[in-house]
């Protein structure tokens, strides 16, 4: 079994169409600074936010 400071989980995914082209959006928590810490002082830390964006024709 992995760590959770070991995972990065998707929470968000989008696709559009625009001008004959697919663009992709993504979206990952990663949990490395959080699971590191415990009690009160975790929940006042932001976890580190991953964003992807991809272009192709169809």
């Amino acid at each position: 079994m992995k760590e959770i400071q070991a995972q990065t989980y998707g929470s968000a995914q989008g696709i559009d169409y625009k001008k004959g082209e697919f663009i992709l959006y993504f979206q990952a928590l990663d949990f490395t600074d959080i699971a590191k810490q415990e009690g009160a002082a975790a929940l006042q830390e932001k976890s580190s936010v991953l964003i992807g964006k991809g272009k192709g024709k169809v």
